[in-house]
């Protein structure tokens, strides 16, 4: 197996969005500390595997605290290929707990990405998608696939690893093999060591004890019955209740179709209608429509105010021009009695003159007041009709009703503008616009709730059916219960089918069981039972005193191999040390030349130790490709800086030796640093020299050095 690209949504530290690629073989990936190389290789293990088991505290710590510090989305998503040439997909969105993650698995074809669904699943962890894939589970593959930074690089529980190597070599699929026989064989053992922790005696006791231990036997046995019976009526009734909904069911989808024929017709109608009203009405608000209601009747109360004021000043312009008329004539009819006054030489007419005159000057001012209350009057209403419609053109803005209105003169401007408003509506007053507004809002109900139910008007002509709104409600609400009742009933009756299949299955197992036809033979021929019992007990000591043996055999088979590998290594790099050995549970021991003994690998460097156990990981990864299994890339995570004691030549050497291995066995080789030349060791120098072609691109943080022997190794985009 190999890393074409890695894509983190978001995880821990490390900026969401970003993607690498990785080439077939050579990968060297360059960031300065703190940057999230260690956060990368734990994203890639959290999408290939289940992640933080919440069941434990130490899991939820773990979700907790790879948290994306700068991205909504939690995951990411690997591509990854295939020994045998097939390419997949694995993508994960990261929730609250392994099992409500939202994983998925896609083949890449030359069609697009295919979903694959045969992956296992463990209810409490989610997808296993790097145990489909890769056929050994997580501790195994971290194990033996990455070298975490300042680790000497020891490889975890060697029996775990060996057991998945026996399985890979048996079967080619870990989980299998010697060790699950052996399991199954010990657990049977465990079974019929039950009636030896009652007792007073072994199987080979004495007959009363056989016979006490037949009986409790024959009672399961009859139990087992018992159930096989009660599992028959069980079935009976499910299948009679599994009848009896699918006949609800068939009753029930005439009447849908029915329906929704019905409605079709009578929605396709509402959509008509509903289409042939204004735009204006349609998306106008209850709030909108208050406003409006509140400007007709201010407009209407105004309008009479406004008459109102306009009538006070038609009334008080007549009696201004009345009353000017008056003064003209009373001051004119004052000139000529004061002339006559003057002129005539009549004591008693001028007398009688002036009198006259004096009078027609009295009435004079009186029509002078009257003339200046008549223009105060007319003022004062010119005021209430400017303040009218200063108060008509603030309301009107506050109602919103209207943009870019600003205040006129002429109240006939409001007037107009509110019937324009019913004109471009279409209606004529105040209770139709109420009426059409709520008649819209109804019919936009309608449509959305057939649009929720995917209602198709398209296949029936509209038709009026006659129904109002609370009818067709009233049956949109059955449509939408029915297909409830519908679903529930299609998912009863296939959950009833499962039901029914499981216990088709449980009684044949009941009914076919080996177990059931040995006690049914004691049952008949006690004592010859007995001893069928005994050798059977017997037999199975025997099995797993054999397969035992098998296993370490196995073992011996595979361990020349495995201190052949780590000693051909071995000797490249040091002269000091005659060999090393490697035991079944993958400790090492080393023998120093010129001292007669072995000693343990934690007695030498750091840097020795390293380089022991990463020859016995890429020994144990070769024997996963040699015997059909899956190959898995090799992950450093700057693995060389516990070689503070190599000097260059040394650390030249072991990453030869890696490389070299990495081509002899089709192993990706993935090298996170911070430093890009190395503590010693110049790596683009070094791969330059040793004839690799590589390739320098950035991602985000991160600086990619990839390639390979020639140009066909770098990474291919598809």
């Amino acid at each position: 197996m190999r890393f074409d690209s890695v894509e983190i949504f978001g995880f821990g530290k490390i900026k969401n969005n970003l993607k690498l690629n990785f080439a077939p073989k050579i990968n060297v990936i360059l960031a300065p500390n703190d940057r999230g190389k260690s956060t990368l290789i734990e994203s890639v293990f959290a999408i290939l595997y289940p992640f933080g088991d919440t069941r434990t505290d130490l899991g939820r710590k773990k979700r907790i605290r790879f948290k994306p510090w700068s991205s909504d989305s939690y995951g990411g998503r690997i591509d990854i290929g295939l020994n045998a040439g097939e390419n997949y997909r694995i993508e994960k969105i990261i929730s609250a707990s392994p099992r409500e993650d939202q994983a998925a698995v896609f083949q890449k074809t030359d069609q697009g990405l295919v979903p694959v669904k045969d992956i296992r699943q463990d209810k409490n962890l989610g997808l296993l998608a790097g145990r489909h894939f890769l056929g050994i589970g997580r501790e195994v593959f971290e194990s033996l696939s990455i070298v975490r930074q300042f680790d000497i690089a020891s490889v975890g529980e060697g029996k775990k690893i060996l057991d998945e190597v026996r399985s890979i070599i048996e079967v080619g699929k870990g989980g299998e093999g010697l060790s699950k026989a052996l399991k199954k064989l010990q657990d049977k053992k465990a079974r019929l060591g039950a009636f030896e922790k009652k007792g007073k005696r072994t199987i080979i006791g004495s007959k009363e004890a056989r016979y006490d231990e037949l009986k409790s036997d024959l009672k399961k046995v009859e139990e087992q019955f018992q159930r096989g019976k009660s599992l028959v009526i069980q079935k009976k009734n499910l299948q009679a209740s599994w009848q009896e909904k699918k006949n609800r069911l068939e009753a029930l989808l005439p009447e849908i179709k029915n329906l929704e024929i019905e409605l079709a017709k009578a929605v396709g109608w509402i959509e008509l209608e509903y289409g042939n009203m204004p735009h204006l009405l349609k998306e106008m608000g209850l709030k909108e429509l208050q406003n409006l209601r509140n400007f007709r009747s201010m407009v209407y109360s105004a309008q009479e105010r406004f008459k109102s004021a306009g009538s006070d000043i038609n009334k008080s312009k007549k009696a201004l021009k009345h009353n000017t008329v008056l003064t003209a004539l009373s001051l004119g009819g004052f000139a000529v009695f004061l002339s006559f006054a003057v002129l005539l030489n009549l004591i008693q007419a001028k007398n009688l003159f002036f009198s006259f005159s004096f009078f027609l000057l009295l009435f004079s001012l009186y029509c002078l007041k009257l003339i200046n209350a008549d223009k105060k009057s007319i003022h004062k209403s010119e005021r209430i009709k400017e303040g009218l419609l200063s108060e008509i053109a603030k309301k009107t803005e506050e109602f919103g009703l209207f943009k870019n209105v600003e205040q006129v003169e002429d109240f006939r401007f409001y007037e107009e503008l509110w019937n324009g408003l019913l004109g471009e509506l279409g209606i004529s007053s105040i209770e139709e616009l109420e009426l059409s507004w709520h008649k819209s809002k109804a019919y936009a109900g309608v449509l959305k709730k057939s649009r929720d139910l995917n209602i198709d008007t398209k296949k029936h002509a509209p038709v009026n059916a006659g129904l109002d709104i609370e009818t067709i409600d009233a049956k949109i609400e059955s449509l939408k219960n029915k297909i409830q009742v519908k679903e529930r009933l299609q998912n009863e009756i296939k959950n009833d089918e499962s039901n029914i299949k499981m216990f088709d299955k449980t009684m044949e197992e009941y009914s076919g069981g080996d177990e059931i036809a040995v006690l049914n033979t004691e049952c008949m021929a006690l004592e010859e039972e007995l001893k069928k019992m005994a050798l059977y007990k017997d037999s199975l000591d025997l099995a797993i005193e054999m397969l035992q043996g098998a296993g370490e055999e196995l073992y011996t088979e595979i361990s020349p191999y495995i201190n052949e590998f780590v000693n051909k290594s071995f000797s490249q790099l040091s002269e000091d040390y005659e060999f090393a050995q490697v035991n079944p549970d993958l400790e090492i021991s080393i023998k120093p030349r010129d001292f007669a003994g072995l000693i343990d690998v934690e007695q030498v460097g750091k840097g020795m130790q390293t380089s022991l156990y990463l020859f016995l990981r890429f020994a144990i990864i070769s024997l996963f490709a040699l015997n059909r299994g899956e190959t898995l890339p090799f992950i450093l995570d700057e693995t060389f800086n516990v070689f503070d004691d190599f000097s260059y030549n040394r650390q030249g050497k072991i990453l030869k030796l890696l490389t070299d291995l990495a081509y002899q066995y089709n192993i990706q080789l993935v090298y996170f640093t911070c430093q890009k030349k190395g503590q010693f060791l110049p790596i683009k120098e070094f791969f330059e020299s040793e004839g690799f072609i590589l390739k320098e691109e950035p991602f985000g943080d991160f600086v990619v050095l990839q390639g390979g022997r020639d140009e066909s190794e770098f990474y291919q985009r598809g």
